[in-house]
């Protein structure tokens, strides 16, 4: 699909994860969030955030117009945005809703990510992400920030290798945690189809269309970004 937005709603769609970093630039361009942004990524992968501890040479430090964020974008890999976008500066800190487990040896001392001190928190279920909300446990990374949620629908599939097939959470399961996202205060919406990692395009399309009914989105008042 092409890129498009609603911008009443402060809602950027993408079929390729990575455009989300030129998204995180106009949203900042457009004031939406600050520095001091929280993200929380809800996404069945990582990202590869921290296997690019360090990034040399292929000039993410030297973005400095949207038309650089642009250019950037279109040759990074799906999932080789995370890490420069928090490199830049353009989040204080990152939460992670995955799948995956943070390396052990990031645990272990390691926490600086391209040359950037990292703050957050990850969690493996729903569940344990909704009650540290909810009991304020994650105020510090929270509070009085502009906040950005970036959601990739193959979040809802637990087949999460490419071309793994369908292996998705009930609809019951999708809407309930949509309706929670939906409903907490977010500044920025970024969300990534990824059909690959979704099981293939009708399951893309399925939960694209479960979320589209849960944000109240119509696609006649979408725009191209």
């Amino acid at each position: 699909m092409n890129r498009i937005c609603f911008p009443e709603k402060r809602v950027y769609i993408m079929r390729d994860h990575n455009w989300a970093y030129y998204a995180w630039d106009i949203a900042k361009s457009l004031k939406y969030i600050n520095k001091e942004s929280s993200l929380i990524h809800v996404d069945a992968h990582l990202d590869d955030l921290f296997d690019q501890l360090e990034i040399v040479d292929n000039g993410w430090d030297t973005v400095d117009s949207l038309q650089d964020s642009h250019d950037y974008a279109s040759k990074t890999a799906i999932d080789e945005f995370l890490a420069p976008a928090f490199a830049k500066g353009l989040f204080n800190n990152i939460i992670f809703l995955s799948n995956e487990n943070v390396p052990d040896a990031f645990h272990e001392g390691n926490q600086t990510i391209m040359g950037r001190e990292y703050r957050g928190a990850q969690f493996t279920s729903f569940s344990a992400f909704k009650s540290q909300i909810e009991s304020g446990k994650l105020n510090s990374l929270l509070k009085g920030r502009t906040k950005v949620l970036d959601l990739d629908l193959d979040y809802f599939n637990l087949g999460t290798h490419m071309y793994s097939g369908q292996i998705l959470k009930s609809d019951n399961e999708i809407v309930e945690i949509l309706t929670y996202l939906k409903n907490y205060p977010w500044d920025f919406i970024t969300v990534a189809q990824s059909p690959e990692f979704c099981g293939d395009d009708d399951a893309a399309k399925h939960i694209y269309n479960l979320f589209c009914s849960v944000f109240d989105l119509n696609i006649e008042d979408a725009t191209y970004w």
